[in-house]
């Protein structure tokens, strides 16, 4: 199973695929336990870019919406995320 996550900004949509997670975790519990780093890539990219967030949100590969956003802000973790 696949969850995608994207992260919407004034410039357009990125995303990005989370394959192969633990076997027996539901699409949710995969949400929960990449959506930390997730986002912080997704985040990263829009700001290389100029970008200014405007929401986020992840689906099945359905297209269920598994769960969204639009209060995103990086975590303040120095070096952990560079």
């Amino acid at each position: 199973m696949t969850v995608t996550f994207y992260m919407l900004s004034d410039m357009g949509a990125v995303d990005l695929a989370v394959h192969g997670y633990e076997l027996g975790a539901t699409p949710h519990e995969a949400v929960d336990r990449t959506k930390e780093y997730v986002l912080v890539r997704l985040h990263r990219a829009i700001m290389q870019r100029g970008g200014t967030f405007e929401c986020w949100w992840a689906e099945d590969e359905y297209g269920n919406v598994l769960a969204s956003g639009d209060d995103y802000q990086r975590p303040r973790r120095p070096g952990m995320w560079s």
